[in-house]
């Protein structure tokens, strides 16, 4: 297999360890809510598009401005 560019490289582990894009992007979601970022949706694992969408992190540190 060749894989052409770092977004091919993201995808071919994706399909590799979670069956499917979504799949993995489940397994994302479930480790980020573990990790207490209540409030971050992955839908793919490359991050490209507007699909990975985070409010405010809700691990932001205290002492770091928010806007």
């Amino acid at each position: 297999m060749m894989v052409v560019s770092g977004n091919d490289a993201a995808v071919a582990v994706a399909q590799t360890l979670g069956g499917s894009v979504a799949g993995y992007a489940e397994k994302m979601n479930q480790e980020a809510v573990k990790m207490g970022a209540t409030h971050t949706n992955f839908v793919n694992p490359n991050g490209l598009t507007a699909a990975t969408i985070t409010r405010r992190p809700s691990i932001w540190p205290r002492w770091l401005p928010t806007a």
